[in-house]
């Protein structure tokens, strides 16, 4: 019980601090075992540009950062769990890239991606996907979803207050990830 308390103890110790290694005895003899957590700023990094690199300076100014746990989305109707996060969001870059990973025991995942999944806004403008790169078979698939960010040669996040990722057919008729992009 003691030990299940100080575990406790460690625990909300550094949730308050924000530390980012622990140091946690493993046994009566006095042995023990750091725990690495990813410093904040390079969740945002990634979460924000998909670069961890420690020296890239293709993260821009902003006053509103948000980390990767924050962006990723999960659905997991059906025998497959699909878990989504936005790469590149709050970047100027032609296209927008979504981290996709899927995950099942029982269905068999062949599929070109980009062929079910669409993106909308709330303003009504919609995009098929260009390009999915992750493998087409197995059960545990993950890889990078791709959408041109233009219609008409327009932008279509400009003046949008949220996006919104849906897949259909993937172990169920529809899955919706939405994001708010403007506050």
């Amino acid at each position: 019980m003691k030990k299940i308390l100080g575990i406790a103890s460690i625990i909300t110790m550094f949730i308050v601090t924000g530390c980012s290694v622990i140091e946690m005895p493993l046994n009566d003899s006095g042995n023990s075992s750091a725990v690495n957590i990813p410093e904040k700023q390079e969740i945002e990094k990634l979460a924000l540009t998909g670069d961890t690199s420690p020296n890239s300076s293709s993260l821009p100014p902003s006053t509103n950062t948000v980390t990767e746990l924050e962006l990723t989305r999960t659905d997991d109707q059906g025998a497959v769990t699909v878990t989504v996060t936005p790469l590149n969001l709050n970047q100027s870059d032609d296209i927008l890239v979504f981290d996709v990973s899927m995950n099942t025991h029982s269905i068999d995942l062949s599929m070109d991606l980009a062929q079910f999944s669409a993106l909308e806004t709330d303003l009504g403008s919609s995009l098929q996907a260009i390009k999915w790169d992750g493998p087409q078979g197995g059960h545990h698939v993950e890889g990078k979803l791709t959408f041109m960010k233009t219609k008409d040669g327009k932008n279509i996040i400009d003046g949008a207050n949220s996006i919104i990722l849906k897949i259909s057919e993937v172990d169920a008729p529809l899955r919706i990830f939405t994001w708010q992009i403007n506050d």
